[in-house]
């Protein structure tokens, strides 16, 4: 409904963007994707519509990649008439200077063979394309999809993302080893800085001295979450019931042998650990377009880090945790309509959000996780286990702050 409100209402990115914030917080994640310029807009609503057909067809098990393929066929013709792309499309003219597609030069052409093919011109148009969208901000593995869109919008053609099965619309078969160079080209350029994070967050806890990392998925629906050695994960259900989650499957690296050697006390303190982290993640997504929440949640990765370091920083490791402990209190207070102070004492911290209305019991939390700048230097003393319990006062501190919230 977004996406056809958008069209028939004529509105610009941004707009669009601040639509799926407000009406589908769980998906704020997609508007980074979105355009700047209306034209490319409406091709990117292609690309969407195209995803999600494919993801809701295959994952429902009602229709073939055939069926799939002429559903999106149908889709893609029905907007290219709405946008009057049914006989003209958008081409890039090419610089007289370089030889390249000029980014800002659009005129209305009948559609022709004007892609690069020459290897050289095509590394130049990829290198331009990907410089904008740098300049734009948009992360590494943002920019494919983003790339295939210009390209398609610039060009007048149809690119799929991935190969058309057979008896597909021929048009998205013919333009599907442009789509094929690109996603190369990114891949030889940028490797495994590519891949997304598709998790809500990372949590650090400790089994027989080691430490180890929850890596939380981003879960839509309802799932029961299990502790098991045997237990495999289910991707998706059509029964109606939820899905079976194995909290194991979500650590980082680790080893069927280690799993398999888990003892039941073990098991039952991982489903401890996970659900504090989970819920916090859960929590705090909401709340993704708070700068001070994204930066606390940057402190709590940065904390992770340097106990994975090749020289562990325990100090540092704490002091981040520190800095996520400040940042989530004062984004309470920010919230809560109040002003904080620019400090790094939590206590006064705490009593500033109390001031705000909410009562709050956590001088245990915050003694564990409070440190003197002079931790960073190593003037202070910190050992894995006071940095690990640092950093897991941190979503208790963020838990108690969502549960007083809740109960108001």
């Amino acid at each position: 409904m977004i996406l056809q409100s958008a069209k028939r209402d004529n509105l610009d990115a941004d707009k669009v963007a601040s639509t799926v914030m407000e009406t589908t917080p769980e998906f704020s994640k997609l508007a980074d994707f979105l355009p700047k310029t209306r034209t490319e807009l409406y091709a990117f609503l292609v690309v969407i519509i195209m995803f999600i057909t494919l993801l809701l067809s295959l994952g429902k098990n009602e229709l073939s990649s055939k069926e799939v393929s002429k559903y999106q066929e149908i889709m893609l013709n029905r907007i290219y008439k709405q946008n009057g792309k049914d006989g003209t499309n958008m081409v890039i003219e090419e610089s007289a200077s370089h030889g390249v597609p000029a980014i800002n030069n659009l005129k209305e052409k009948k559609m022709g063979n004007c892609f690069p093919a020459d290897e050289q011109k095509f590394n130049e148009l990829m290198t331009q394309i990907d410089c904008e969208l740098a300049k734009q901000k948009f992360a590494i593995s943002k920019r494919p999809i983003r790339a295939l869109g210009i390209i398609s919008t610039r060009f007048g053609i149809l690119l799929p993302f991935g190969q058309p099965p057979p008896g597909t619309n021929p048009e998205l078969s013919k333009y599907w080893p442009i789509s094929k160079r690109v996603r190369k080209w990114y891949k030889h350029h940028y490797g495994d800085r590519l891949n997304m994070d598709f998790s809500s967050g990372r949590m650090a806890f400790m089994i027989n001295e080691d430490v180890w990392v929850f890596r939380f998925p981003r879960l839509y629906g309802s799932a029961e979450f299990v502790s098991s050695k045997t237990i495999k994960s289910e991707r998706i259900r059509t029964d109606g019931k939820p899905v079976t989650y194995n909290i194991l499957d979500c650590i980082e690296s680790f080893p069927d042998g280690f799993r398999m050697s888990l003892s039941d006390s073990q098991l039952a303190i991982l489903g401890k650990y996970f659900r504090l982290g989970f819920e916090v993640f859960s929590s705090l997504e909401m709340l993704s377009g708070n700068d001070l929440i994204m930066s606390a949640k940057a402190d709590i990765s940065t904390s992770i880090g340097h106990l994975f370091a090749r020289q562990p920083q325990y100090g540092l490791s704490k002091w981040s945790s520190l800095q996520a402990a400040e940042k989530i209190l004062k984004a309470t207070i920010e919230m809560r309509g109040g002003n904080y102070s620019k400090t790094h004492k939590l206590k006064k911290l705490v009593e500033e959000v109390k001031k705000c209305g909410l009562s709050l019991d956590v001088s245990i939390i915050i003694a564990e996780i409070q440190c003197a700048p002079a931790i960073r230097y190593g003037q202070e003393p910190c050992s894995k286990t006071d940095a690990i319990r640092s950093h897991h006062a941190v979503f208790e501190l963020a838990t108690a702050i969502i549960k007083g919230m809740k109960f108001e």
